[in-house]
Formats: C-alpha cells, sequence, structure tokens
C-alpha cells in the first residue's frame, strides 16, 4: 500500500512538474513575443520621427516623368493620365503619386547625374520634378534625328580628360528615348556654369515633356529645392479656394518606394 501510495504521488508530482514546464514554456514566448513587439514599436516610432524630421514632402500633379512617377494616376473622369497630355485637366487629377524628398543643404550640395529633383527652371516659383542629366561644369549635346531612330535622343558628355564625347546611357526605356521630339538648342555642344544643372522629364514622348524643346532647363544650383527619395503614398489633388493645389485622400501604403 505505502508503495503504491508513493507512485500515485510521484505520478501526481511529474504531472504538476509537466504543467509547470508548459507554462513556463508560455511564459517565455510571451515574454519574447512582448519584446520583439515592443521594440518593433519603437523602432517604427523611432523611423517615422527621424523621417518626418528629415525628409519633407511632394505630390506630382503631372506626367513628364511617366512611367517613373504617376505611372498608375488618373483624372478625375478615371481615365488613365499615361502618355496623354491634359493640361486644362490638372486641377482634376486624382490618384497621385505622394512622395518624400531630401531638402539639406549638404544632400542637395551632391546631387549625381539621373537624381530625380525638385526644383524651378528660374525664380517663378513654380515647382516641376525632372531628372538630373548633365553636373555642373560638364559640356554635353542631344542627337537630334528622326523620331524614334536609335540616334534620336541620346545624350553625349565630353571626358574632361581625353576631351572626347561618349555616349551616356540613359535609365529610361529606350523606346522612350528614341521616341521624343527635342530642340536643336542643345544638338551641338554646351558647357554648363558651375553652378547650373541639365535637367529633363523622363516622358519624351510627343509634347508631354517639353524640357528638350526650350533652353529653360538649365537648372540654377539655389532654384533646386529637394532631392526625391521615393513614394510613400498616393494622394487626391485639388484646387482650393485660394487657387492653391493642396493633396487630399492621403493613402499610405508598404514598403514605400525607393527612386
Amino acid at each position: 500500500m505505502a508503495d503504491e501510495e508513493k507512485k500515485v504521488d510521484q505520478e501526481s508530482s511529474n504531472v504538476d512538474s509537466s504543467k509547470k514546464k508548459k507554462w513556463n514554456v508560455l511564459i517565455n514566448v510571451a515574454s519574447i513575443t512582448l519584446i520583439v513587439v515592443t521594440l518593433t514599436l519603437i523602432g517604427m516610432s523611432a523611423f517615422q520621427i527621424y523621417h518626418r524630421n528629415r525628409y519633407e514632402h511632394f505630390w506630382v500633379n503631372g506626367q513628364s516623368m511617366y512611367p517613373t512617377l504617376n505611372k498608375d494616376a488618373k483624372y478625375k473622369d478615371g481615365s488613365l493620365i499615361g502618355l496623354r497630355n491634359r493640361s486644362s485637366d490638372v486641377s482634376g487629377n486624382y490618384d497621385v503619386d505622394f512622395g518624400y524628398m531630401d531638402t539639406h543643404t549638404e544632400s542637395l550640395d551632391n546631387i549625381k547625374r539621373f537624381n530625380i529633383v525638385v526644383c524651378q527652371y528660374n525664380a517663378s516659383g513654380v515647382d516641376v520634378i525632372k531628372r538630373v542629366a548633365v553636373l555642373p561644369g560638364e559640356t554635353f549635346y542631344i542627337t537630334v534625328s528622326t523620331i524614334g531612330s536609335e540616334e534620336n535622343g541620346n545624350l553625349y558628355i565630353k571626358d574632361k580628360d581625353t576631351g572626347e564625347f561618349n555616349l551616356v546611357e540613359q535609365p529610361i526605356d529606350s523606346e522612350i528615348v528614341h521616341g521624343g521630339t527635342y530642340t536643336t538648342n542643345f544638338a551641338t555642344p554646351t558647357t554648363l556654369a558651375d553652378n547650373e544643372y541639365f535637367v529633363m522629364g523622363d516622358n519624351r514622348y510627343g509634347s508631354n515633356s517639353s524640357d528638350c524643346r526650350t533652353p529653360s532647363n538649365k537648372v540654377y544650383r539655389s532654384y533646386i529645392s529637394g532631392l526625391v527619395m521615393g513614394l510613400e503614398a498616393k494622394c487626391r489633388i485639388i484646387r482650393n479656394d485660394k487657387g492653391v493645389f493642396e493633396p487630399t485622400d492621403i493613402t499610405h501604403y508598404f514598403p514605400w518606394r525607393k527612386l
């Protein structure tokens, strides 16, 4: 009898020990999960604070940078902006790209070729979004040929060491590059001043982006206000009572798209 009681006590002790182990495992898992969630939330909060302090926002009202920007944007009637130019309808654009840009001096003083920037062509105060093609002090020319030919729209930049002009591959679909209309203003070598950049829109088709049809796309460094970093949302653009564009219905998405 005594042996049986000891056996029952031992089995009861084993059951209690097993339950304790299970509870300890559950507690450890819950603790680790709580720590991970807490650290994730702290990290996300810290990132949001850094992001808000580091960057400013912009939205894309137009299609001169299509398809890099506003690829899926629509007009108020629901049709895609795409490759068509409907400047009379820009006040009704919706579902356009909403991005973030770096406005710090140290970043703007170190702009690289093919960076996308927010800038102004002159002191008019009208912001445009363009891609930097030529850097200060460089000499370049753009081949103007039959639309659609392999030479049309090619960018050549002079090597300062050899004095030779080299073809520079542009980060844009070749069909768009060669299908563009270009002014003869830059068909002969042009040298930029030490404070000038040459910018172009990615949308070279037809009359969608007038960059290469006027000499206005030489941009002074002082007129560059932001280095575009990426896209983080879609928004609707409306014209308020004062006639100023402003974004509404901002819909954020994750992950953000870097440019």
